[in-house]
């Protein structure tokens, strides 16, 4: 994942889970779903075949998946 300063960090579907887990933590969303979220989101991520990937593009992801949600 390349951040916006331009560092660069592993993508980390723990770090996802965790974020997301948090933006939901006052709605009642079960734990399966977040995981079939966070899944589709890796899936997404490496069906682009990029090594590389924005980290906007990430967080787009995550947040039409919990518009989903």
């Amino acid at each position: 994942v390349v951040k916006t300063d331009r560092t660069r960090q592993p993508f980390d579907e723990g770090k996802l889970r965790a974020s997301m887990r948090k933006a939901l933590q006052k709605r009642p969303v079960g734990e399966d779903a977040l995981d079939e979220a966070v899944g589709r989101i890796g899936h997404r991520l490496r069906s682009l075949g990029e090594r590389e990937v924005p980290s906007r593009l990430v967080g787009e992801l995550v947040m039409e998946e919990l518009r989903h949600l």
